[in-house]
């Protein structure tokens, strides 16, 4: 069914043995700061459902001002209750119905005084727990105390509730490049947050990444993901992976791929590993598969790394697309099952320029999800421009979980909480540049940084202006302000790289047309604003708006400075 629900409001969730009460009534859960509920584990608890509970106390206390005691698991199951966990619940005698839950799924049930918050596994109960404070108005639209947006209330009433969901595909996150990514709790706690299970990192990188971060990743029992570059023979490349898997137990996904996109020599490879209980993909790069044999048996991570983002993926009016559609298509009638893999922060080459691609993501997702072979998406992710690629960040999470949610309640919900009095200029900031991309026919997120220009014009760049600075105009607190400053920085960024090209290349023209005066004015103005971009992406590279490459700075912008310079000089 196209238009399948996944957020279920279903009253048979559990068979009750030894309950029969009604849940006509709303829970006064906090009144006047104070409450009278207790948290409720088990004594087998896992330490991922110890953690959801402390995360619900806390935030309760941050929320309200009320203290929430965790019970001892010894106390008689009497007075007012919110039990968290599987094992918690079956105290009552209630049990998780699994076949509706599906991976990570939980519920969320009001009966008589007490609540209950439960997952198919632990990961499930603590995104239970994520959602529960979700609906009294928490959020996390970026990761760190700065990106967190908690209501203070003195009340909180939660109204009967009979909630199941359960998540759009098994495999849902992120993967990166960078050190500060991958060694940063909070990138980890915000994946969580947003019911993100699974993170994917190379496998050179993987030691540092597991030092760093493996008591958070088991606390939140996450998916780890290792992606293997093959470059040996296949026993050489079979023994190296199953040590690493030897060493690192808790790795339960695993990409493999070469260069040459060798497919035969990769699903050998899996052969050889021969280890059922992960799930193994073979990267697939988007080259054709025809005549490729003995496919049937193994999955695939579908990388479209020709694809066109003005467009979503199945869009059939875009030619682009349609290459990579008809790559798929054979790998949906091939391949056993799949998994996309996607670049939703355009490209490093790309450095950060803006691109919200809101509707081309909620799109995509849809998409997948009806093909109904896909077990997941991961997209690349990196800290570093999260001022610039947030929002974009933010809807994949979303829709990866639920592809049927709506994506305008969403962007809305994020302006008017993160952005507060400021959210009209910041809606109408990212609709100038939706709208900026919808007059482009195709971009590619491997097109050099010189498409700025065809996307955005200098009336624009006079709009987004206009709509940062009134924004600034309406902030009403120091956080609101900084969250607007990473977009003006991001905008400042935009404007002089923008600036930088746009004179050169008129400046070029007119030398070509012999016009050495209105040449020199250019030239002059472009080196001007290269000089200064230089300056400015020294001073603020480590704002966490924008990702800038040695061959951005060395290979890209040097060489067009020193031409700016060399044809001055001949003028």
């Amino acid at each position: 069914m196209r238009k399948a629900l996944f957020y279920l409001f279903i009253s048979l969730i559990f068979l009750l043995y030894s309950l029969n009460v009604k849940s006509d009534n709303s829970i006064q859960l906090v009144q006047d700061s104070s409450t009278e509920y207790r948290i409720m584990l088990s004594d087998s608890s896992s330490p991922t459902e110890v953690f959801s509970a402390q995360e619900l106390q806390g935030y309760i206390v941050q929320v309200s001002g009320a203290f929430m005691p965790i019970a001892d698991t010894n106390e008689p199951l009497t007075g007012r209750l919110i039990f968290v966990g599987a094992s918690a619940i079956a105290r009552l005698g209630l049990k998780i119905d699994d076949e509706n839950l599906g991976e990570d799924g939980f519920i969320i049930k009001t009966i008589d005084r007490r609540i209950i918050i439960a997952g198919k596994n632990p990961r499930g109960t603590l995104f239970g727990v994520y959602a529960f404070l979700e609906s009294i108005g928490c959020r996390w639209f970026a990761p760190g105390i700065s990106g967190e947006v908690l209501p203070i209330i003195r009340n909180i009433t939660i109204p009967p509730t009979n909630r199941l969901e359960r998540s759009a595909f098994n495999y849902r996150g992120f993967s990166c490049l960078s050190p500060d990514t991958y060694k940063n709790p909070e990138w980890i706690d915000w994946m969580a947050k947003n019911r993100l299970n699974c993170i994917m990192i190379d496998s050179e990188f993987y030691n540092e990444f597991n030092s760093a971060l493996e008591a958070d990743i088991k606390l939140r029992s996450l998916n780890i993901g290792v992606r293997f570059e093959i470059k040996d023979s296949i026993a050489n490349e079979t023994k190296k992976i199953k040590d690493f898997l030897v060493r690192y137990p808790t790795v339960n996904i695993l990409e493999i791929y070469d260069k040459d996109n060798k497919i035969e020599l990769l699903n050998k490879i899996v052969d050889s590993i021969n280890m059922p209980e992960k799930a193994i993909y073979i990267r697939f790069n988007g080259k054709n598969v025809t005549n490729q044999i003995n496919m049937k048996k193994y999955s695939y991570s579908f990388q479209p790394y020709m694809r066109c983002y003005r467009h979503f993926l199945g869009d059939k009016k875009c030619d682009i697309n349609q290459k990579q559609i008809s790559v798929l298509n054979d790998l949906l009638k091939s391949s056993h099952r799949l998994c996309l893999y996607e670049y939703y922060m355009a490209s490093y080459e790309q450095n950060s320029l803006p691109f919200p691609i809101l509707q081309t993501i909620f799109e995509d997702i849809q998409y997948i999800k009806e093909l109904d072979k896909f077990d997941g998406a991961i997209s690349q992710c990196e800290l570093g421009n999260w001022g610039t690629y947030g929002l974009n960040y933010y809807i994949f999470s979303k829709f990866s979980w639920n592809p049927n949610d709506n994506l305008g309640r969403i962007i809305n919900d994020y302006c008017d909480k993160y952005y507060d009095s400021a959210s009209e200029p910041i809606k109408q900031y990212f609709g100038l540049l939706e709208d900026s991309m919808e007059k482009m026919e195709h971009f590619n997120y491997i097109d050099p940084p010189e498409l700025i220009i065809n996307l955005i014009d200098e009336n624009t760049l006079k709009e987004l202006n206009i709509k940062i600075s009134r924004a600034e105009e309406l902030a009403n607190d120091v956080i609101v302000f900084d969250r607007i400053r990473k977009l003006k920085i991001s905008l400042e960024y935009t404007t002089m790289l923008w600036q930088m090209l746009n004179h050169y290349i008129i400046g070029c023209q007119y030398q070509a047309n012999i016009d050495k005066d209105r040449a020199r004015e250019n030239l002059k103005k472009s080196l001007e604003y290269g000089e200064n971009l230089i300056k400015f992406i020294f001073q603020d590279v480590n704002q966490g708006v924008f990702i800038i490459t040695e061959s951005f700075i060395f290979d890209y912008l040097e060489p067009i400075i020193n031409d700016i310079r060399n044809r001055l000089d001949s003028l």
